[in-house]
Order: C-alpha cells, then sequence, then structure tokens
C-alpha cells in the first residue's frame, strides 16, 4: 500500500550515548553505509534511530552522553510528514502526525512493524542474515536473485563451451 511506505527523510542526534551531534539527511533513493572506528558512534547512532520510534525496550543503556551539558534529543523526520522526537533525560515520545498534530505510538506502529528494518535481528545476525535483511528492506531483492540467474546461466553456458573446446 503506497500511503503505507514511509522513509526517514532526517535523522537527527544530539547529547546521546558516544554522539556529540549527528544530523543527516537520507538521500530519496538508495543507501547509506554507515562507518567510522572503534567508539566513534556507529552503534550509538543506531541504537538512537531505533529507539527515536520504538517503545522503551529500545532505550540505549547510557542514554545520556557522560560528557555533555545539553538535553538528549532525539529526532526523526520522515517522507510523508511525520515526526518522532524525544528530548530530555525523560525521552518521552511525541509523535507529531503529517498535520503537526501530536499522536501516539500506534501511528508509527503502523509503518514500522511493516516496513522498517528489523535492528536487533540486524545487528546480531549472520552476515548472509544481514545481507538478505538489507536487500529485502531496499526492495532489490529480486533484482540481485536475477543478476546472481544470469551470472550462473552465463558460467553453465561458458563451462558447455569449455568442455567442447577440449573435446576438440
Amino acid at each position: 500500500e503506497e500511503n503505507k511506505v514511509m522513509k526517514v527523510k532526517r535523522f537527527t542526534m544530539e547529547n546521546v550515548k558516544a554522539v556529540n551531534l549527528f544530523d543527516y539527511e537520507f538521500p530519496e533513493n538508495g543507501a547509506i553505509i554507515l562507518g567510522g572506528g572503534n567508539n566513534q558512534g556507529k552503534t550509538s547512532v543506531l541504537n538512537g534511530m531505533q529507539y527515536a520510534v520504538g517503545g522503551e525496550s529500545f532505550r540505549p543503556t547510557n542514554f545520556k552522553k557522560d560528557d555533555s551539558d545539553g538535553e538528549p534529543l532525539l529526532r526523526m523526520e520522515f517522507t510523508n510528514g511525520i515526526v518522532a522526537q524525544r528530548i530530555g533525560e525523560s525521552a518521552d515520545l511525541k509523535v507529531y502526525d503529517e498535520t503537526g498534530k501530536l499522536s501516539r505510538q500506534k501511528l508509527l506502529d503502523q509503518y514500522i512493524s511493516k516496513f522498517a528494518l528489523d535492528l536487533p535481528r540486524f545487528l546480531n545476525g549472520t552476515d548472509k542474515e544481514r545481507a538478505e535483511i538489507l536487500l529485502k528492506a531496499l526492495h532489490i531483492e529480486d533484482k540481485v536473485n536475477a543478476l546472481e540467474e544470469a551470472i550462473e546461466s552465463e558460467y553453465t553456458d561458458r563451462t558447455i563451451i569449455g568442455r567442447i573446446r577440449d573435446q576438440k
């Protein structure tokens, strides 16, 4: 259902876990790679994203950055106008619908449970499971499978030609 699809438009995170400031506007299409050295905040960003739209069970340990004077902030804006925000140490969730009206977690759950990346499963998965999750999340699983079949077919054809050549 097209009206049930929403993508993250922008994610802002301040004074949370190991992160002073992370503010990123996502491209309309494609994927991003979150990279960096150890203890640079990659996992903190993923945990923050998960908590921004998830329930209290996703609250990261040591939520507020230890050496920060500022209040913690998580803000996720979606392409359909919905905004999820958590501010302060209590980090109560505020969800605003596409008209700016205050809403609830249930509004997010309509979208998130169906279309979001299952971060705990992704983070704890094997390399193969992570690849499958990403391919599904990016909606390119069918394209990749078609390419793999074409490669396999080409390999088989070349093998047959090589055998015929060797026989002659």
